[in-house]
């Protein structure tokens, strides 16, 4: 395995965590995509080891349920959205139902 793919995927990861929640500030905040992507890289640069922690976990939930048979992602996937919602408006200060 050469030193490009690699370099490749730890780009994707670094993109990843920035734009961790670009789609939340769309949906919850009606912004562009541009806008939207410079949201989440202001946010997660403030919060980065909360972040990198929230997506180490998502990775691993999603990995022991792909394990399980596939059928463990049907049960993974909602969690790691709803704690990907739950961590949004916590990081934004916003009421979060209980």
């Amino acid at each position: 395995m050469g030193f490009i793919p690699i370099l490749g995927q730890l780009v994707a990861l670094v993109v990843l965590v920035l734009t961790a929640f670009a789609l939340w500030f769309v949906v919850a905040d009606n912004l562009a995509a541009v806008d939207a992507i410079k949201a989440s890289f202001d946010l997660v640069t403030k919060n980065l080891g909360f972040v990198i922690v929230l997506t180490l976990l998502s990775i691993l939930l999603f990995i022991a349920g792909a394990l399980a048979f596939i059928v463990g992602v049907f049960i993974a996937i909602p969690i790691i959205v709803i704690a990907q919602g739950f961590a949004f408006n916590s990081l934004q200060g916003r009421l979060v139902a209980p």
